[in-house]
């Protein structure tokens, strides 16, 4: 009898890993036949529903964490008191299948079903995947093949997605993939990562990063890579290392080959110091309006207005921007989390989100993993893959950080 017992223990135990391997697998990748046009995948959407599932059929264990998740959920709900004309049951139940999902996941988390090594690997064959992916499709471009998996992009340009999307949102998942990959590495050498000493041994995995980041024809991936580089593994020679390499890169790309992602980030650049939303916009439409409703919304703020704190109401965003935003469609929703989500549900509902995120995700507020979280999901919506995506990686890398709690470095140097 108990052998039986341990048998099925140890088959729910697998298919339970299984289980949670496939969610972090779907909610990294995104294949064309699966994306709609209005880029919802299909194939996410039918692991939540399952997952939602598992919610009210399972038993796990309780997770602490989840208080702060049904809390910043049923602030959402509260706009329905104020602005009832805004409802909109669709909207409320996506947003709780992604919310009965993180759920699910935090408690399979915390009951130690996913391994340590099982979850560096994933994380080390999704950039392989990446990677892969990415090269076939450029062979399709130069050989003028039709691409695989293309979804969104400027083949022209070879401004290309892998396996995501579209290419922006391929940098910032191949960015969150990556920085997990190291703090896991970080666990696994039981010391801080050291750059030149450690890159050696894992040449394969930064040779995938660097080639996707710097070729995948997005200027997102170059800031990022950028960031990552710098504020990750700062020092004062890699400060000189960073100038050097940064000042060939510009020599070579720039004035030899034309580079289009580097033009559009000093464009760009240039047109922000102007404090001009006219300038903006003609420097580069597509990163104002990830810039514009930020602006706008700091210019209206009343901290003195109920609105500020409650919100105006689900999808104001798509009727303030479009008029403020030439290029834009009448519906067209922009704004992402930052500031849409704290413009349509108010600051609380915003303040919320955040104490959720660090409490199920972070272990400092003031970090490396706080900084990066928010410049990867301020501009996808609440309801995205990639939001949530973030928010799974970052909880599993405090997970496995608090799991070796005697190797100091994580509370210092990786996990946030």
């Amino acid at each position: 009898m108990n052998n039986s017992v341990m048998v099925t223990k140890g088959i729910l135990a697998k298919s339970t890993s299984f289980y949670i391997r496939l969610l972090l697998f779907l909610f990294s990748t995104a294949f064309s036949f699966a994306v709609a046009l209005d880029q919802k995948n299909y194939l996410v959407v039918g692991i939540m529903v399952i997952s939602s599932v598992f919610f009210f059929v399972s038993f796990s264990r309780f997770s602490t964490g989840e208080v702060y998740v049904y809390i910043f959920y049923f602030s959402l709900l509260f706009c329905l008191l104020r602005y009832p004309k805004s409802f909109r049951e669709i909207t409320l139940l996506y947003t709780l299948i992604f919310v009965l999902t993180f759920v699910v996941y935090l408690r399979i988390l915390n009951a130690g079903i996913l391994e340590y090594r099982s979850y560096l690997i994933l994380l080390r064959n999704l950039i392989y995947a990446y990677f892969i992916v990415l090269v076939l499709q450029q062979i399709c471009v130069i050989l003028n093949y039709p691409i695989i998996n293309y979804i969104l992009g400027d083949s022209e340009e070879l401004k290309l997605n892998a396996l995501a999307p579209e290419p922006s949102l391929s940098a910032r998942i191949v960015m969150i993939l990556f920085y997990s990959f190291i703090c896991m590495r970080e666990i696994e050498l039981r010391r801080p990562y050291q750059l030149f000493r450690d890159s050696l041994v894992d040449w394969l995995p930064w040779f995938c990063f660097l080639y996707l980041m710097l070729t995948m024809g997005s200027a997102t991936a170059l800031f990022l890579l950028v960031l990552f580089v710098f504020v990750r593994f700062f020092s004062i020679p890699m400060l000189l290392y960073i100038f050097i390499a940064a000042l060939i890169f510009y020599v070579v790309s720039f004035k030899s080959y034309d580079s289009i992602p580097l033009q559009r980030i000093m464009t760009f650049g240039t047109a922000f110091l102007t404090n001009s939303p006219e300038n903006i916009i003609f420097a580069d439409h597509s990163a104002s309006i990830r810039v514009l409703p930020i602006y706008y919304y700091l210019g209206d703020v009343n901290v003195f207005s109920t609105d500020f704190w409650l919100g105006k109401g689900i999808d104001y965003n798509k009727y303030m921007f479009p008029v403020l935003i030439p290029g834009l469609n009448d519906d067209a929703s922009v704004g992402g989390i930052f500031p849409s989500l704290f413009l349509n549900h108010g600051m609380i509902s915003g303040l919320l989100l955040i104490l959720m995120v660090y409490k199920n995700c972070l272990s400092r507020f003031w970090s490396y993993s706080a900084l990066l979280s928010a410049i990867l999901v301020y501009s996808c919506g609440l309801n995205t893959q990639m939001s949530w995506l973030v928010f799974m990686l970052l909880a599993a890398n405090r997970f496995f950080g608090k799991s070796n709690l005697s190797l100091s470095i994580h509370e210092n140097r990786c996990i946030a």
